[in-house]
């Protein structure tokens, strides 16, 4: 959903999607120092962007956001190339880290395990500032209080997902020193 009147402002300022996308995309500033800086970028503009998906594929429901943008135009002539990540659910702030790739698109957790880890990041866009991760139990084994998964064993996808699971449980009271994690190998999307 768009403020036009917002959107018209920031255009009246001098802010054209594209000009937006490349300042964002180098992580060198954000909408707020350009929207009360007349200053430029000093960075260079981006041919093509590389952005890659925490997930083998760029085909779930995650990724909306991109091709929603690409769609509607934000993108301009900008070619982004759009990288499936490696089978590791840090690999996204890994990968921006170490510069082999300008963008990604981490998990509130995984980006807060990066910053915990003295990686320089810089989130500029969520599309909800909390982790949408679900926990399934056996068919009438259930709980309505998460503080019940203290002493049980929790099976992941992939080890690097806790760094989202952690958080979650925390937040609802629960002592992540009780709780077990095994790795069950990532899943095959489609």
């Amino acid at each position: 959903m768009t403020n036009k009147s917002s959107f018209d402002t920031a255009t009246r300022a001098g802010i054209s999607r594209r000009y937006f996308l490349q300042v964002t995309a180098a992580g060198v500033v954000t909408a707020t120092a350009l929207g009360a800086s007349g200053l430029k970028a000093r960075a260079a503009g981006y041919e093509k962007f590389t952005w890659i998906s925490p997930r083998g594929t760029l085909e779930v429901l995650d990724d909306y956001p991109y091709w929603s943008a690409k769609k509607a135009g934000y993108f301009g002539d900008l070619a982004t190339d759009m990288q499936p990540g490696p089978s590791d659910g840090t690999a996204t702030v890994k990968f921006v880290d170490v510069g082999q790739a300008d963008m990604g698109f981490p998990s509130p957790g995984v980006f807060s395990f990066a910053i915990q880890n003295g990686m320089k990041l810089k989130s500029v866009f969520h599309m909800g500032a909390r982790d949408t991760f679900s926990i399934a139990f056996r068919k009438g084994q259930g709980t309505k209080n998460l503080k019940d998964l203290e002493g049980k064993t929790i099976l992941l996808g992939s080890a690097a997902w806790q760094a989202i699971v952690d958080p979650l449980l925390a937040a609802q009271g629960v002592d992540i020193k009780k709780v077990k994690y095994v790795e069950a190998g990532w899943p095959t999307w489609g």
